[in-house]
């Protein structure tokens, strides 16, 4: 591994990085630490509009079938769909056509967040995932479209679920498990 370190504007970066094409796939294997991750500037947040049905484009899954990763950040801070993250943790592998996402560990919403997701191999993969909200303050949570009624005070959530299809449309369609306040 090598030794990278850059920066891009404010964002700073530092760690180790290496690709192995010696195999049938290439394997990428990183670690960086980064002082931001404003992810919103370089996805930007979908306009709020009302959705009205799931996609039913085939998931994007390409790129993490196209090289096994295995991919480590951390960030003092991180900007996502306008939600303020600290001491954010990363892990992403790939890895015989299944990805897996987590850990995922951040401070946010006055609590910790923590998740996993693994997405099986194939045009209508398996999906499970897990996420979980410690002692978040729910006046910081923001405000969910169905909810009409301001809320205070701290929450404890636990969501697992699995699901499998090609698109949203199906994934959401097929979805099961379990939501625990």
């Amino acid at each position: 591994s090598d030794l990278l370190q850059g920066s891009l504007g404010d964002i700073e970066a530092k760690g180790t990085g290496s690709v192995d094409r010696s195999g049938s796939l290439p394997v990428l294997v990183a670690a960086f630490e980064l002082n931001k991750l404003p992810v919103d500037r370089f996805f930007p947040p979908a306009p709020q509009q009302a959705r009205r049905e799931w996609s039913n484009v085939p998931l994007p899954l390409g790129w993490a079938r196209a090289a096994e990763l295995a991919v480590d950040v951390t960030a003092a801070s991180a900007l996502w769909r306008d939600v303020a993250y600290e001491d954010v943790v990363l892990g992403v592998r790939s890895r015989d056509g299944t990805l897996n996402i987590g850990p995922a560990r951040a401070r946010a919403f006055g609590g910790e967040v923590d998740g996993t997701v693994t997405v099986g191999p194939g045009a209508a993969p398996m999906v499970n995932a897990s996420v979980a909200l410690t002692n978040v303050d729910l006046e910081g949570v923001p405000m969910l479209p169905w909810a009409v009624v301001p809320v205070s005070g701290h929450a404890t959530l636990r969501a697992d679920f699995t699901s499998q299809g090609a698109n949203e449309r199906e994934l959401a369609a097929n979805a099961a498990g379990t939501l625990t306040l």
